[in-house]
């Protein structure tokens, strides 16, 4: 059924001055009259969507297909980027009209309303056109507005945290919401912004050794990659809020990573040549390295580090191979996490370079240490190796 103009029996209430209207939509009227404000890239600053994901849509049509009675109670959330007009009963009863030409913004349930399309389209079941789904309107809303409620919508969603979603923490394009303080849980995590550029540098450079080998936002995973974008930039956490490199570029951080990690192809070939066996790629090695990164930051000057080569970083890491005399590489992380006093002296038995230490199977080595508190130790304990390899250590 084709509407020409869409008639709705609402409830109406106003939030924080903000006029929002509830009631129920079938499913056909959501069919005819919505419309999701689709990303189109990067080049496409109006979108702030993606499509919805088939395979999701799949499940919820399998599911009104195999359930007699099926149940959908959460609201759709919905902007009218006009005003409605319309005066409420005592009650705040109401009806709108949305004329021809004219239409309903999905902010919230794109996945849903998928999903009915499919169930109708594919498996036939057309009685879902009368469904009736509860819905939410808000009115007069800008779509940049839209955009700052789908991101709050989302904002705790691992999935989200990729190119989209830091467009749409981006204070250029949203520099009204940052003015006036609306956009401070978005402006916490600008590093993602910061270091998500980095990431992709480092992926796109034929000079890196991160070359091809990170999948990147929604791309799917081929034989090269190692190692998922949203992992990579949450290794670069401790980098990306340390202030000594605040004042750097993108791009300056960016040519420090690659000297710094081609010095680590040179010293461990295998953790990248055999990367799916070993754990130097991937989110172990990933926070461990950044982190020890971190910490020769203060032990160097800013200026100093970001001129420092690949040789440079080959001839400083090498010590972490170089074992003290009385001891033996009997280094057990498993142990170490479990008696607390001891870690920083059992990490210094360790043989950081030798390929068995990255190994995945390995019963000692960075495969056992998986917490974060386990990285930093590590971490902390090459620092020891590097800079003081006197009894006593790093305080």
């Amino acid at each position: 059924m084709n509407y020409k103009t869409l008639r709705l029996h609402l409830v109406s209430f106003i939030q924080e001055a903000t006029r929002m209207y509830t009631g129920v939509m079938t499913v056909q009227e959501i069919l005819d009259h919505t419309d999701a404000a689709i990303s189109g890239g990067e080049n496409n600053k109006t979108g702030y969507q993606r499509e919805a994901n088939n395979a999701r849509a799949t499940d919820l049509a399998r599911y009104l297909k195999e359930n007699p009675k099926p149940l959908v109670p959460t609201a759709l959330l919905f902007s009218y980027r006009k005003a409605f007009g319309s005066e409420a009963d005592t009650y705040g009863r109401v009806t709108v009209e949305i004329t021809e030409g004219e239409k309903l913004w999905v902010i919230d349930g794109q996945q849903r309303i998928a999903g009915f399309k499919t169930a109708i389209d594919k498996y036939g079941i057309k009685r879902l056109r009368d469904y009736s789904v509860p819905v939410v309107i808000i009115e007069q809303l800008a779509l940049v507005e839209e955009a700052y409620q789908f991101m709050m919508l989302n904002d705790t969603s691992k999935n989200s945290r990729t190119d989209l979603d830091r467009k749409l923490r981006d204070p250029h394009n949203f520099s009204q919401f940052y003015a006036d303080g609306r956009f401070l849980e978005a402006s916490s995590r600008d590093w993602e912004t910061r270091t998500a550029a980095i990431c992709k540098a480092l992926n796109a450079s034929q000079k890196s050794p991160w070359y091809g080998r990170i999948q990147m936002g929604e791309e799917p995973k081929t034989e090269n990659t190692v190692v998922r974008e949203l992992t990579f930039i949450q290794s670069l956490k401790e980098l990306g809020t340390n202030k000594a490199f605040k004042k750097n570029s993108s791009e300056e951080v960016t040519q420090l990573l690659t000297e710094y990690w081609l010095a680590w192809k040179t010293l461990v070939p295998d953790g990248f040549k055999y990367a799916d066996k070993h754990m130097l790629m991937k989110s172990a090695g990933l926070n461990i390295c950044h982190i020890l990164l971190v910490e020769i930051s203060k032990e160097i000057s800013p200026s100093s580090i970001l001129q420092m080569k690949a040789a440079d970083f080959t001839s400083l890491l090498k010590t972490l191979a170089e074992l003290p005399a009385s001891t033996a590489n009997t280094h057990d992380p498993a142990k170490d996490l479990e008696e607390e006093e001891e870690e920083e002296e059992d990490l210094d038995d360790t043989n950081y370079l030798a390929a068995q230490y990255w190994r995945s199977d390995s019963f000692k080595g960075a495969a056992v240490v998986g917490s974060s508190k386990g990285h930093k130790l590590t971490a902390k304990a090459m620092a020891n190796r590097l800079y003081y390899p006197k009894p006593g250590g790093l305080s």
